[in-house]
């Protein structure tokens, strides 16, 4: 950001005053909005500088704007701590959605859980064949192939490689079940919930419940949040259960 500053040739404002300057602010954006009092203040530049930078920028909103959608900043202590914080943080990412994030055609979440669910480990996708792979329950011969295909490109497989370096997961990890009490009950789960809808599935699958995202005479139950629209008057006619948090957390006691 500093050298994106110094190329404005803004009079008196050189590459160490500009240093100054994006030591406090992280984003053009921010210095946009900051006074002349404000960036003698925090930036210890002289009024001089501050007065003639202030001006430019007052005059330059447009490019202000096209600057401000480029994300350029500062990369701060406090930024790369967070850059690392999340790199670090994606290496806990479960197995099954690393081989979703991985883009595979036609291997969807549903489709990841399922396949890493029964083969475990990376390895043991890598060296499926088509019939071993068909034999997973909902994988069809399309899926099988685009799995094979993918794994065969070069490009795929340096990713791969890129991100077992990195110690991402490609095992799965098993997760002992909190209890059995939802053992082979099917639910959907609609509208606006206290959490994520992806907390609620986990919870559900840990205590043996499947969550399906179609509403049919055989789901057990409706776990409704506000707003749950169409799917709650559908229940209704269908006789399925509707459930609040309430009750649903009753239901697993």
């Amino acid at each position: 950001l500093e050298y994106i500053l110094f190329s404005f040739e803004i009079e008196k404002l050189d590459i160490e005053e500009a240093k100054k300057i994006t030591a406090h602010y992280d984003y053009i954006y921010d210095i946009a909005k900051a006074s002349k009092e404000d960036l003698i203040k925090n930036c210890g530049i002289e009024e001089e500088i501050a007065e003639n930078l202030y001006k430019w920028l007052k005059k330059s909103t447009g490019k202000i704007k096209k600057l401000n959608t480029l994300k350029t900043y500062s990369i701060q202590k406090k930024s790369v701590d967070n850059m690392c914080k999340s790199i670090n943080a994606s290496k806990a990412v479960p197995f099954n959605r690393v081989l979703n994030a991985l883009g595979i055609r036609h291997i969807g979440s549903r489709a990841s859980t399922t396949i890493t669910s029964h083969l475990k480990t990376i390895d043991n996708i890598l060296n499926a064949s088509v019939e071993e792979l068909t034999d997973i329950p909902d994988i069809g011969e399309q899926m099988a192939q685009s799995i094979i295909s993918f794994f065969k490109e070069d490009k795929n497989m340096d990713v791969l490689n890129k991100l077992r370096k990195a110690e991402l997961q490609f095992v799965l990890v098993e997760e002992e079940k909190a209890s059995e009490n939802l053992k082979d009950l099917k639910f959907v789960i609609t509208g606006t919930l206290s959490k994520p809808r992806e907390d609620f599935k986990a919870i559900i699958e840990s205590h043996g419940g499947k969550v399906v995202s179609s509403l049919s005479a055989k789901t057990d139950y409706l776990l409704a949040g506000e707003k749950a629209g169409s799917k709650l008057s559908k229940a209704e006619k269908l006789g399925v259960k509707v459930l609040n948090e309430e009750a649903f957390d009753s239901l697993i006691k």
